[in-house]
């Protein structure tokens, strides 16, 4: 853990203070704040959803859900011809 912090540190460009810092602020955000940043960054029509398990086992499962259109895909992520 302490690894990959000091790897972010150094590949992102962060100060050597980054993470002491990084919970004050996030602790001061508001509702609105909050609000505001959900609205622009989070798009419930844009989200992907990748299943990966036993397609006899899951299949139905996450038709009933009705998240949006299901694409069977191959090993390598080909969609299969009878995917729909």
């Amino acid at each position: 853990m302490l690894t990959a912090a000091a790897v972010q540190l150094v590949n992102l460009g962060y100060a050597d203070d980054y993470f002491a810092q990084y919970a004050t602020p996030v602790r001061a955000l508001d509702e609105a704040a909050l609000a505001a940043a959900s609205r622009q960054y989070i798009r419930p029509n844009e989200i992907i959803r990748l299943v990966v398990g036993d397609l006899a086992s899951v299949e139905a499962g996450i038709r009933d859900l009705k998240f949006g259109e299901v694409i069977r895909l191959d090993g390598d992520g080909r969609p299969l011809a009878d995917s729909r």
